[in-house]
């Protein structure tokens, strides 16, 4: 069996941040990173804003988790990213090729909802610790992802195997 086009290099539920360079200033998202040899798609999870929200605050969480998902992920919001970045397009999971979405290994199971699509070419370093998780740097912009403590090595040798250079891998 082939190694997967697609890997999740995500921590289940708890996502990616998103930060400027200066200051370090960041918004988290929750959702999947997923890396392919061609790019890294980062899908932010709508459903576990609101669910968040909710738990915290019971119904009215809810409600307000609602409202907050609804005003921050909406159409009237205009980007996620904090500042442009080189390459970098934002788009909705219905918007990417049915090649994607549709192969057996994409991992992404919701059906809508935001994408940040960072081809390679945007990529200036990939880096990964125990500490860290794993860092995308872009030439404004660096993500964090969350990604699970005892698989990072696994991951890191799986994205090399795809050619990605990780540094700290």
């Amino acid at each position: 069996m082939p190694d997967p086009v697609y890997i999740n290099i995500c921590s289940g539920t708890q996502g990616f941040n998103i930060r400027t360079k200066s200051p370090r200033k960041g918004k988290p998202y929750p959702g999947a990173v997923v890396v392919s040899r061609d790019a890294i798609y980062f899908a932010i999870n709508r459903d576990l804003i609101a669910a968040g929200a909710a738990a915290v605050g019971g119904a009215t969480g809810g409600l307000l988790g609602g409202l907050i998902a609804g005003k921050t992920l909406g159409a009237e919001r205009k980007s996620f990213l904090p500042q442009p970045a080189s390459f970098v397009e934002e788009t909705d999971l219905t918007n990417l090729p049915a090649e994607v979405v549709g192969h057996p290994d994409w991992p992404v199971k919701w059906q809508e909802g935001p994408v940040i699509l960072v081809p390679r070419p945007a990529v200036r370093a990939l880096r990964t610790s125990f500490w860290l998780g794993f860092e995308v740097e872009l030439d404004t912009l660096s993500i964090l992802v969350f990604a699970p403590v005892f698989q990072r090595k696994k991951l890191a040798a799986a994205l090399v195997a795809q050619g990605w250079d990780v540094q700290g891998a």
